[in-house]
């Protein structure tokens, strides 16, 4: 009984460290944008940045699972923890410029 109720306290963390982990996602991308150009961003870039975000925040949070980001407990964390990070980082790094060219593609195709 008392494993049942621990199930359930895992859960919001989980779903809480997902949530703070695609908001970083996202605020990395728009931070990414102005910073490129000066805090001023020109208006064609932004369809770009629409497209850009739930396929960057599709692919990573699928890596965040596909490595199995979530599965260790918070409190403790091991090297097998820190390997799961790194390889789910370098996946999402991979895949997210494929996904922004991919974006940028659609954009202008529809223009």
């Amino acid at each position: 009984m008392i494993s049942r109720h621990r199930h359930f306290l895992r859960l919001p963390r989980r779903l809480l460290a997902l949530g703070s982990d695609i908001l970083c996602t996202i605020l990395s991308l728009l931070l990414a944008y102005f910073l490129r150009f000066n805090f001023s961003v020109p208006e064609e870039y932004f369809s770009q940045i629409l497209i850009s975000v739930p396929l960057l925040v599709f692919f990573r949070a699928s890596s965040f699972f596909l490595f199995g980001l979530y599965r260790g407990g918070s409190r403790y964390a091991s090297i097998d923890d820190m390997l799961r990070i790194i390889k789910s980082g370098t996946f999402g790094k991979a895949v997210k410029p494929a996904s922004i060219m991919g974006a940028a593609n659609l954009v202008a195709a529809n223009i």
